[in-house]
């Protein structure tokens, strides 16, 4: 009986990654310029390279914020099923998230990514305050 019931177990644990929404698989909302830190950064230029982050949503209600950050200056605090558009000049660039509040004190997870000559990018975001997961899922 605790076998049958230990195999289940495992079996619905290893499934349970199947069941939450990815970014793309759900409609998405913007994040209110209220927790957007850096608002001039959100506004379109010409030659200007695009970055957006989504980030998934949650299967339960509420999810905590995670703090997306461009070279480590904290740029928006997004909540689960919300996207954030920034344009940035030409050059190498560190894009990172991370719980917000961080009572774990997981260190960021990071991508390095050099922009040129107008290209787009899309990242993929994730987690809440035991584990974040950042991605790049397109490039234009």
């Amino acid at each position: 009986m605790i076998k049958t019931f230990l195999i289940c177990t495992a079996a619905l644990a290893a499934l349970s990654g199947c069941m939450t929404p990815r970014a793309s698989d759900a409609p998405q909302r913007e994040v209110p310029a209220a927790r957007i830190h850096i608002k001039e950064m959100t506004v379109s230029t010409a030659g200007q390279n695009q970055i957006t982050i989504a980030r998934d949503p949650h299967l339960l209600p509420g999810g905590s914020l995670l703090e997306f950050s461009i070279n480590y200056v904290a740029l928006a605090d997004m909540l689960p099923g919300e996207t954030f558009s920034a344009w940035l000049p030409d050059g190498t660039y560190t894009f990172s998230v991370k719980p917000n509040p961080n009572p774990q004190r997981l260190a960021p997870r990071k991508i390095d990514l050099t922009l040129q000559q107008g290209q787009k990018h899309i990242l993929r975001a994730g987690g809440s305050e035991f584990s974040t997961t950042l991605e790049e899922i397109g490039a234009k």
